[in-house]
């Protein structure tokens, strides 16, 4: 396992927690869901595959170690969060970057996609690219009442596990509910009205004419976001023509199948690293649906 810094990047929006391994080419930005931190990519951080990157794995703010926002109503917002992630790679400096966001970070991450020089390319776990408007909300996510969860600002212990079961998995440790309570509770509300009112960029429109380009993985069993949806998705930018699933993984696939998972995203950062996940020139006769 590599080394890994553990620091603090003082930006205009707050300090943000940054584990780091320093080494590797291409630095791998890894941006957690909504209530959780940096440290549910503990598989990702120690994979071999994935020892060539450079992994960056912030803490968002009001997650984690990073500070909650002196702004909660804008800096919580998927355009807010998308605006931290920005400021940190201008602090560190880097130059181009793969970001790969999980459920809320990937959200943040489409946010991020056109309008960020440096990144180089995009995968997206767990995060539906929404058409923006109630109606894209309705066929990009399944709503129950186990759902409300997300959007609920004070979660009790029995919420915050009955929220971890939903998002990692049965076999999640149930230590990793205290990030979910430790989350700043003006944060999951405000980042999950900024989802379904479509604030910001039309995330769907966004991917599929993406510059750079983008790997969409789901899981087959996601009981958030609409597989049949995202496996729908269309357009140049999509690695491999289409979307990847991950047979019996739920919500977070890098949780559920993290060698499967690893090795895919292992080989859609090399590809963009050597440009053969080049994104193809455009089809004019490309209908949106």
């Amino acid at each position: 396992m590599q080394d890994i810094d553990s620091y603090k990047v003082e930006t205009d929006l707050g300090r943000i927690a940054v584990r780091d391994t320093r080494g590797g080419a291409m630095p791998l930005i890894l941006l957690h869901g909504a209530g959780y931190s940096g440290d549910v990519f503990a598989d990702q951080m120690k994979d071999a595959g994935l020892r060539d990157f450079r992994l960056i794995v912030p803490d968002l703010p009001g997650h984690g170690n990073s500070d909650n926002s002196a702004h909660p109503e804008t800096g919580y917002s998927v355009s807010g969060l998308a605006s931290a992630t920005a400021a940190l790679i201008e602090e560190l400096g880097l130059v181009n970057c793969v970001v790969a966001g999980w459920s809320l970070g990937g959200h943040v991450a489409i946010e991020l996609l056109g309008a960020h020089c440096s990144i180089a390319g995009v995968a997206i776990p767990g995060a539906p690219p929404l058409v923006q408007g109630g109606l894209g909300t309705i066929r990009g996510f399944h709503f129950s009442r186990d759902m409300l969860l997300a959007s609920k600002a004070k979660l009790m212990e029995h919420e915050a596990l009955r929220y971890l079961r939903m998002t990692l998995g049965p076999d999640a440790p149930s230590e990793f509910a205290d990030m979910i309570l430790r989350a700043d509770p003006q944060s999951r509300p405000v980042a999950m009205r900024s989802i379904v009112s479509g604030q910001g960029c039309d995330q769907r429109d966004t991917v599929e004419s993406s510059p750079v380009p983008v790997c969409l993985i789901q899981g087959q069993n996601d009981p958030f976001a609409r597989t049949g949806y995202v496996t729908g998705i269309r357009g140049n930018a999509i690695y491999e023509g289409g979307c990847k699933v991950v047979a019996g993984a739920g919500h977070a696939p890098f949780f559920d199948a993290p060698d499967e998972f690893n090795a895919l995203l292992a080989r859609f950062v090399r590809d963009v690293a050597s440009g053969k996940a080049s994104v193809a020139p455009a089809d004019p006769m490309r209908i949106a649906v």
